[in-house]
């Protein structure tokens, strides 16, 4: 009976905690090291030097402590990629139905499901007090919100399905940047999980064909990602990909 008690109010406090909550959170101190990963891939992966080329691309992070212990929330990821990819959603529909957190199938997923730009996953992992850590996946859906001035914004949605209930919304702001290698810049937010004592634990995004295109003049393209945590610390870390 306790255990089952212990899954419902970890269902219900992820639902709830999806939305950013305005009371503030529980703290929480890390003395363990924060171990954070960042890769990308492209299919194809040899490119041409000059002329762009479509290609699929695929980005992954993760996020733990060395002693594997709960990591720090998760606040903000901010991507800068290489000024030699390039965008166009003009094929991709633009979703306008919004995200219900209290309602199962969510119609954004029903409604908005030809405005997927991106799948993926999400890792979430909850430390209650007193009670053990616990981890879930959900698939990750990524829908086009749109162009805005400089760029496109895109909303991610993951539902938890087993062994609980609950979503999670990841709205996603891409724009253009000048910062010498890099000419595109990406930031998401990632909302208070599960009343504050949930960790996005990794992430993976894979986009459609015919979304991203990108040259190899250089031999090798880069993106840099910074993610920042409640606890007040960031990572830094470049992945590169050689073409």
């Amino acid at each position: 009976m306790r255990g089952r008690l212990a899954i419902l109010v970890f269902a219900l406090a992820v639902a709830a905690g999806s939305a950013i909550a305005a009371r503030a959170e529980p703290v929480v101190v890390f003395e363990e090291p924060l171990l954070t990963q960042f890769h990308f891939g492209l299919t194809p992966s040899k490119l041409p030097r000059t002329k762009s080329k479509p290609v699929r691309l695929s980005i992954a992070g993760s996020n733990k402590t060395r002693d594997g212990s709960h990591v720090p929330a998760l606040r903000a990821v901010e991507l800068q990629l290489d000024r030699r990819f390039s965008f166009d959603l003009a094929g991709v529909p633009v979703c306008e139905t919004g995200i219900h957190y209290d309602v199962r199938p969510n119609p954004i997923e029903r409604e908005g499901a030809d405005a997927a730009g991106a799948h993926g996953q999400v890792t979430v992992e909850v430390a209650f007090p007193e009670q053990p850590l616990t981890t879930v996946s959900g698939a990750l859906t990524v829908y086009n919100r749109g162009r805005k001035p400089g760029g496109f914004d895109l909303d991610g949605w993951a539902y938890f399905s087993a062994p609980v209930t609950g979503g999670v919304y990841l709205p996603v702001k891409v724009r253009k940047a000048s910062n010498g290698r890099y000419g595109w810049k990406a930031q998401l937010e990632a909302p208070k999980i599960a009343g504050g004592y949930g960790s996005i634990a990794s992430y993976s995004m894979h986009f459609l064909k015919g979304i991203v295109a990108a040259s190899c003049g250089g031999r090798q393209l880069q993106i840099a990602s910074t993610s920042t945590f409640v606890d007040g610390t960031s990572r830094f870390v470049t992945g590169i990909h050689t073409c």
